[in-house]
Order: structure tokens, then sequence, then C-alpha cells
């Protein structure tokens, strides 16, 4: 074919557009830059942007840029908002715009770039997880105030667990922990880590509470801890799981769906051993004030035990009852001398009567009966009996009054209850 001396303006762009269409390199191909602008028509919808390579070591003169459209369909769908800084996966073809003779780079299908696109997917599954309630605070279960046996799911060799064992060492050394290693970064680390939890919520355990931990690292490493599947188990344990993973600005999604998220590894261990120190503080406080409490009480006791015994009503009981003893004695005496006359009688008469051993024996019973009423009356007269039965006893010093003339007005009147005694004034 023989070749032309001239193109036109048209043929020639034509043949460019040609080449492009069937170039397998420029048609459905991948671009990673960074959006450097970014500006979305507000009547189509449609958007437009620049791509550049976002670490170039070319010549400032010499860096090349790539100008983007995003049809507003496309745009619509986006996982995400682009914006200028973000980089960038940009998938789609390169086509020639004859009218301006410049060439753009049309996308269809955008999204981040390493990081950006792990920081996007994890975002995702948060938002997922949040709109099913798993991080609802009300769903969270409260930690065990004072556990006896916990359990810690992470690496054998890892930093996490030395530094949570030397916090429970320090604040918490009788606390029982038992240790279900897993792979904490990697492939099968999600699969490690979810049979480890598993394991340790079985009841034969006997388990409070399960600490899920490692130490910081890279997005990628942490990765198993975005983990869709590791997150939803962790909701799903019937025991207390704090999340102790990575550095303060590290935030995975385990941390919020477990019941509780520590900053650090080392955190963790703390709020435990500072638990249980607060604990042992407040044990040895309310001790120390139920000694205090105890020591008072029995020395209020001692007190009063000492005011009522020095009484007058026990120093003076035989005042008291000196008329009761002398009306006994009395009683006894004419009871002996009674007896003993009848006795008299019963020995002048004893030849001269067969029935005397009967007359006898009736005699006797009538004296055993004498002496039984007596000591029922002796009791019913009793100071303290009548005390029981709502009386008292009215004294002015040692005296006992019976009569309204006994009384002094001037002196105050003691009044000996059935427990404890009162003072009163006298009134006319």
């Amino acid at each position: 074919m023989e070749k032309k001396s001239y193109y036109t303006v048209q043929e020639l762009s034509e043949n460019l557009e040609k080449l492009i269409k069937s170039s397998p390199e420029l048609q459905d191909v991948t671009v990673v830059g960074e959006i450097t602008e970014l500006k979305r028509h507000e009547s189509s919808g449609h958007a437009y942007l620049t791509l550049r390579d976002k670490n170039s070591t070319v010549q400032p003169n010499r860096r090349a840029i790539l100008q983007c459209i995003i049809w507003k369909d496309v745009f619509k769908k986006l996982p995400f908002s682009p914006k200028p800084g973000d980089e960038v996966e940009a998938r789609g073809s390169v086509r020639l715009y004859l009218p301006q003779g410049s060439y753009n780079f049309l996308i269809s299908s955008l999204r981040y770039f390493g990081e950006g696109q792990l920081l996007l997917q994890i975002e995702q599954i948060r938002r997922k997880l949040y709109a099913e309630g798993l991080m609802d605070f009300s769903r969270k279960k409260p930690l065990p105030v004072f556990p006896q046996r916990i359990g810690i799911v992470t690496g054998l060799t890892t930093a996490a667990l030395r530094d949570i064992l030397k916090q429970l060492k320090e604040g918490h050394p009788g606390l029982e922990v038992i240790i279900a290693p897993a792979y904490v970064q990697g492939e099968g680390a999600v699969r490690s880590l979810i049979a480890a939890l598993k394991k340790l919520s079985e009841p034969s355990m006997g388990v409070q509470l399960i600490i899920l931990t490692r130490g910081g690292g890279s997005l990628h490493d942490l990765m198993p801890f975005n983990d869709e599947e590791l997150c939803r188990a962790v909701a799903a344990c019937p025991i207390p799981v704090i999340s102790a993973v990575g550095h303060q600005i590290d935030r995975p999604v385990c941390d919020d769906v477990a019941d509780y998220a520590a900053a650090t590894p080392t955190e963790a261990g703390r709020k435990l051993a500072e638990e249980a120190l607060q604990l042992k503080d407040a044990l040895a406080y309310l001790s120390h004030r139920l000694e205090l409490i105890m020591s008072h009480r029995l020395d209020s006791l001692r007190n009063k035990l000492s005011h009522i015994t020095r009484h007058r009503f026990f120093q003076d009981r035989a005042e008291l009852f000196r008329e009761r003893y002398l009306y006994l004695s009395d009683l006894y005496r004419r009871m002996d001398e009674a007896y003993r006359g009848k006795l008299r009688l019963l020995q002048m008469s004893l030849s001269k009567s067969e029935k005397i051993p009967l007359y006898f024996e009736r005699s006797f019973d009538k004296l055993k009966a004498k002496v039984q009423i007596a000591g029922e009356r002796l009791l019913a007269y009793s100071p303290l009996r009548t005390l029981e039965r709502g009386y008292s006893i009215v004294k002015q010093g040692k005296k006992i009054l019976r009569r309204k003339t006994d009384v002094d007005f001037s002196t105050n009147l003691e009044i000996v209850l059935s427990e404890g005694e009162l003072k009163a004034k006298p009134l006319y």
C-alpha cells in the first residue's frame, strides 16, 4: 500500500483513535496514582479528576499527569467518596477526544490503593456490625469484679503476653491464668483465634474473663482482628471479653464489639491488677471499721454493765427485801412451833388411840401443804415478780415509800422498774 504524502488532521486523529482502541495496553487497564484535583459537574453529575504518581522521582517539568473522567452512573456506585490526596486504583480505558485533540482516561471502577483499600474494608465491616447492634452498649457484659481465673488468647512468644503477665504478677498474684495460644497475624490467624476463643469459653474451663490481645503492628498485621468472622465470635462469646490489640492509635473492629476495649495489652493487665488492689484496700478498710465499731460497742456495754452493778438497787438489795426476809423467818418459826406442839400432843396420846398413826400421817400432809402454800405466797410477794407485772418501787434515799405522808417533797424520788430506774420530782 502506497504511503500517503500527507494526512489531514481528521485522518491522523482518527488513525490515532483506532490505534488506541485496538491496543490492549490502553483498554481495560488499571492505573495507580494520587488524586491531585477533583471536580464534579453540578448539572451532569460527572466527575473530572487528575491523577499523578505519588512518589515520582521524575523531574517536575517531566512529571506526567492523567486526566480522568467518571460518568455519573459510575460515580454514584463508588463505595467511598474520593478526594484529593487519596491514593487510588482506577480501572478503565484510554480514549481520544477528537474535538480537543486530547486524550483522557474513562474510569469504570475506583477503589483505594494499598492501606486505603484496607481501611475502606474495615469501615464497611464496622458499619455493618454497628447496624446489626453488635456494638450497642446495652449488650455488653459487665466484667467480673474479682475474677479468680481468666483466659488469654494470644501468641505464646508475644510481648503483649509478657506485659499482661507482668502487671498481673505485681497487682493480682493469686489470679489463675490459662493461656490459649493462637496465631495473631498472617494466613490462618482468624481460624486460630476463633478456635482459642471458643475453647476458653467452654464451661469446663471455668474461665470468668477472656483477654484477646496482641502487640502493635502494621495495618496488614492487625487485619485478623478486623475480620468479620472473628468479630462475630467475640460478640457471641458467653464470657466477658477484653480486647487489647495494638497501640493507642489502633482501633480494630474487635475493640468495638468486645465488652471492654483496652488501649494496650499493658492497660488490660493494669486494669485487672488495679481492680484487685482497690478491692483489697476496700476490704482492709471495712475490716478496720468493723473492728473499731465492735471495740466501741464492747466498751459501751462494759460501761453500762459497770453502771448497773453500781446502782443502789443492787447495792441496797438487803434493805429492799428486809421485810420479806423477816416475814419468812417468822413464818418458819411459827410453823416449827406448831409442828412441835402437835408432836407433843401425839406423844402424849400415843397409848390412848389406835388411830394415831393415821392422824399423824394426815397432820403431816396438812403441814406439808401449808409449807407449799407459804412458799408460793412468798414467791408471789417477791418484789421482782411484782415489778415484772408492771409495778414499781418508789424510794427516797434508802426509805421505801408506802404512803403520801412518807414523801419529802424537797427531795427527788427514785422509781425502780423491772428494768432500770427513773428519777422524778414529787408534786403536791
